[in-house]
Parts: C-alpha cells; structure tokens; sequence
C-alpha cells in the first residue's frame, strides 16, 4: 500500500538533528507542506526506543505553523512558530 498522505503534502524533510543516548533516540526536523491551505511547515520531535536491534517504542510531538519555518536548527530558538502563525480552526 502507498502513503499518499505522504507524497502528496509533504514537500520535503529537512533540518534534521539526531540525539542518541543508550537505547533511545530522538530525531527533532522539519517537514515543509504543500496542497494543505494554512499550513505552511510541520515541526516534529520523535522518540524512538530500541531492543534487540528492533523499535518498541515511538513518541511523536508536533506543532503545524502557517508561515514557513526557515531554521529550526536556531539556537536561540527564534524561528519558532509565532502565536499568531499557528493553524486556523478546522473547516466543518
């Protein structure tokens, strides 16, 4: 079966930074989405937990914004998605 949700929202993955401690791992990136009215980029936190070599575990954390993120990798963490920037209410 294809992921079509992906291919067809998804623009493109980037600013991707890996943090690795013992058995767990958490990936911090940005997803840029297109054909989706109001959502410009996707931030995401997951966390994944390993055993025997397989995942047991992910934990996923994410927070739409409706202006494009242009360096989630700030250290100061100044291009966070502003109050005002976050998505509209869902259409009914």
């Amino acid at each position: 079966m294809s992921n079509d949700y992906f291919t067809t929202y998804v623009e493109g993955l980037r600013d991707i930074r890996w943090f690795v401690s013992g058995d767990e791992a958490i990936a911090y990136y940005v997803l840029d989405i297109q054909e989706a009215p109001g959502i410009e980029s996707t931030m995401l936190a997951e966390r994944f937990k390993v055993k025997d070599g397989l995942i047991t575990e992910i934990e996923v954390v994410f927070a739409y914004c409706r202006v494009p993120v242009e360096n989630a990798a700030a250290p100061d963490g100044s291009d966070m998605c502003p109050k005002d920037a976050s998505p509209p209410p869902p259409v009914s």
